[in-house]
């Protein structure tokens, strides 16, 4: 069976915490932005997850299966749109909402995804996504918003990549992953971030080494603390200053 038939059997938890994840979709990211009317026809077609740190959302390749969005823990994408990886890109937490390329044009994923940490998510299936635009003329246009805010991290990270200045291009990556890098306000933030520093090394086209140090001169003045496994952010305002400082941001 596919991992996306072997998720749908995970659809029977407590009531409550299903109801939680509902609410806070509704409240944070994407949806809270949309219209009340279509944001209850959507969570009322969603099916409910819960998925272990670790596993497979969905990979590489797997066919379409539906939207996902994500009410609490975190959710790594990992790509290979050339000749390398597939490498760890970027981080979502809970608002994040995914999976909607696939779903319009009916091809296979482009990204992989997988839980951090402990997650729950909700799914609106490919038939239940066809059944609410067909009843809604108006969806597509919500659904672009959210195309759009997804572009638009993507934007960020290939800006960031052009900082000349290696510290401060690392240290806007980790924003970025933290959901604090944009000012749109619409960004979920992560203040736990499941990244390793060998992985924000390698998303910041530094040496692990490089990226190390700089990890602890910032653990030393305040701004941040290391974890294993993940950069716990202490003081966000000084790391967006540190990457405003720079002449070529």
């Amino acid at each position: 069976p596919t991992l996306i038939a072997t998720l749908r059997l995970r659809t029977s938890p407590p009531i409550r915490a299903e109801a939680e994840a509902r609410d806070h979709l509704g409240r944070v990211g994407w949806l809270s932005k949309t219209p009340e009317a279509f944001r209850f026809k959507l969570l009322d077609r969603c099916r409910f997850l819960k998925v272990s740190e670790g596993e497979d959302v969905y990979g590489l390749d797997d066919p379409p299966g539906g939207i996902y969005g994500v009410a609490s823990g975190s959710v790594a994408i990992s790509m290979a749109p050339q000749e390398r990886g597939p490498y760890f890109a970027h981080l979502m937490g809970a608002g994040h909402w995914f999976g909607l390329a696939a779903a319009m044009h009916r091809q296979s994923r482009a990204v992989g995804m997988k839980a951090t940490r402990p997650s729950k998510l909700l799914l609106l299936p490919m038939a239940e996504f066809d059944a609410l635009v067909t009843e809604d003329a108006g969806a597509w246009r919500h659904f672009t918003v959210m195309a759009l805010m997804n572009a638009s991290i993507a934007m960020s990270a290939a800006d960031d990549l052009l900082i000349r200045d290696a510290s401060r291009r690392c240290i806007a990556t980790l924003l970025r992953l933290a959901g604090l890098r944009n000012a749109s306000g619409l960004t979920p933030t992560l203040y736990e971030v499941d990244v390793t520093q060998e992985e924000l090394a390698n998303l910041s086209n530094l040496s692990r080494n490089a990226a190390g140090l700089l990890l602890r001169d910032m653990e030393k003045r305040g701004h941040l603390e290391l974890a294993y496994k993940s950069i716990h952010i202490l003081n966000p305002g000084a790391l967006q200053e540190f990457v405003r400082s720079s002449d070529d941001v």
